[in-house]
């Protein structure tokens, strides 16, 4: 209950010396978040709309009109032209005043740069009218006509159990760059906060009153507290500003991906929180920190560059099997093969079981080579040497 108590303060301590500098950082990002989803939005044409010129010659049937509207997709309009003469028409084809041509009831007319939405759009028109008028030549009903465009035929998708859905991969792939964003901004606060800590003699000062371990604990825990919190704070400002212009479509998405995220995420942060905080208490400056610091940002980048590989690619090859049981990059990797249905049972059970192991385990080694760096201000150690120093401090 004491330890309890005493990580509780060093926690509370840990906010509030880093509350302002939290404070600044998240208006900044949210700023810079903000101006960009609105900048989006009014480069995007507001309602995300995308307006098509047609150009008609020698005045087509309305239905051709009309049915191209019907098979655009919903954020698409038509905007209508009408020329006295085709070769009037194709000078302002070329001049790229309208998208395509309509000459009478038979003919299309292609520019330079038709969408190939609006050019499928058209010759469906176009092609269904025909239908029409041939239907009417041999006597056949408006309504016989239009089945003969628009059979009765059903449809229906069987989803394959073995594949996840796209919002599961579309989710996995936001928690591999969050995962990564999270570990380098925050990791990297962690150890430079130990730096800092061990430079000024603050750290000489806590271990007066606080065990090695749960200050280093505590650093942790706290940071990965604001960083959560701006990540959370940052998300809901981008999402209530997609829905609020109709920017951000939300597709239903797996509970258990999403519960398997969460799991990964948090055991991810802790394996290198701890990493990065005995990284930091090896450095007495800031620039020996970068030495330091800068191989554990490579292992994240293998770790972001394989997880995407992982959920963006069409095969779940043996490396990317194999990587996702080593912890290093186990966080990274799973979540995304969870979402595409590739990982086996025992595959995420075994990749689970070892991380909660590795964790642990890098908790005690990041806390013993803590206890030893910090005790040596004015040098930098290797982690062999911190290791050592830190067992005899503790024996």
């Amino acid at each position: 209950m004491k330890d309890r108590t005493t990580i509780l303060l060093a926690i509370g301590r840990e906010l509030h010396a880093w509350k302002k500098p939290f404070l600044i950082s998240s208006a900044v990002v949210l700023t810079l978040v903000a101006a960009g989803m609105t900048a989006l939005v009014l480069t995007g044409g507001g309602d995300g709309t995308v307006t098509f010129r047609l150009g008609f010659v020698d005045n087509p049937p309305a239905a051709i009109r009309r049915d191209v509207r019907e098979l655009l997709s919903p954020d698409s309009r038509i905007s209508i032209e009408h020329y006295a003469s085709l070769t009037e028409a194709e000078g302002a084809l070329v001049d790229r005043d309208v998208d395509a041509l309509v000459v009478g009831d038979d003919e299309v007319v292609w520019g330079p740069g038709t969408a190939d939405r609006l050019a499928d759009a058209v010759w469906l028109a176009v092609s269904n009218e025909q239908v029409r008028t041939t239907a009417a030549s041999i006597g056949l009903s408006p309504g016989e006509a239009n089945r003969l465009i628009h059979p009765d035929v059903e449809s229906r998708t069987v989803e394959s159990p073995e594949i996840g859905s796209v919002a599961d991969e579309v989710l996995a792939t936001i928690s591999v760059i969050l995962m990564f964003m999270a570990i380098l901004a925050y990791g990297q606060w962690i150890g430079y906060a130990v730096v800092e800590e061990k430079a000024n003699r603050v750290v000489e000062l806590l271990l007066g009153a606080i065990k090695p371990h749960h200050l280093m604990a505590a650093k942790v825990l706290s940071i990965g507290l604001l960083g959560l919190t701006q990540i959370a704070a940052v998300g809901a400002l981008a999402l209530s500003i997609g829905l609020a212009t109709d920017r951000v479509d939300i597709p239903p998405a797996s509970a258990s991906v999403v519960l398997w995220i969460i799991v990964w995420f948090f055991l991810g942060y802790a394996f290198y929180g701890s990493l990065y905080a005995a990284g930091g208490s090896l450095a007495s400056n800031n620039q020996e920190a970068g030495s330091v610091i800068g191989p554990m940002s490579i292992l994240v980048g293998v770790g972001y560059v394989l997880g995407l590989i992982t959920i963006s690619g069409g095969v779940d090859t043996l490396l990317i099997r194999v990587t996702s049981l080593i912890p290093f990059w186990a966080p990274m990797l799973m979540p995304g093969r969870i979402a595409r249905g590739w990982a086996e049972g025992w595959e995420v059970a075994v990749a689970l079981s070892v991380m909660i192991v590795a964790g642990v385990a890098m908790i005690r080694l990041a806390g013993r080579i803590y206890v030893g760096g910090v005790a040596r201000a004015t040098s930098k150690l290797g982690w062999r040497e911190a290791f050592r120093t830190g067992a005899d401090l503790e024996s």
